[in-house]
């Protein structure tokens, strides 16, 4: 907190990484440019809790413009204090049960653009 008493605001950066790549893709080609040869590639499928890829944390139109234009500015929506501590309340009420299914719902509940695995690998499924 500043010395106003309100919360201090912080600026975030955010990158426009282009396009994805595939994983594949980039096990061979780092297999072909380290001029090894006989490396096999063996597909394991996902682990519990993987994702496909990663969504992005923040809304487009969340995001100002730099001079650079791969680099953006996230813009904080200020949270009170109580309303942290709140959440935080949330999640260790959440934690104390042992349960995933309860600390998932949880997490959902206090992070807005929360999304499990699940929901993230079957929208681009």
């Amino acid at each position: 907190m500043n010395g106003g008493g309100g919360l201090k605001c912080r600026r975030h950066f955010f990158m426009d990484m282009g396009q994805p790549v595939k994983i594949m893709d980039l096990a061979e080609n780092m297999i072909r440019l380290s001029g090894v040869q006989g490396i096999e590639i063996i597909e394991t499928g996902l682990r519990p809790g993987e994702k496909l890829y990663e969504e992005l944390l923040v809304k487009t139109e969340e995001l100002d413009k730099t001079d650079n234009s791969m680099i953006f500015i996230g813009r904080d929506t200020p949270v009170s204090e109580e309303e942290i501590n709140k959440k935080i309340q949330t999640l260790r009420n959440a934690c104390d049960t042992g349960d995933d299914l309860i600390a998932k719902e949880a997490l959902r509940s206090v992070v807005p653009t929360f999304k499990t695995p699940e929901e993230v690998n079957k929208e681009i499924a």
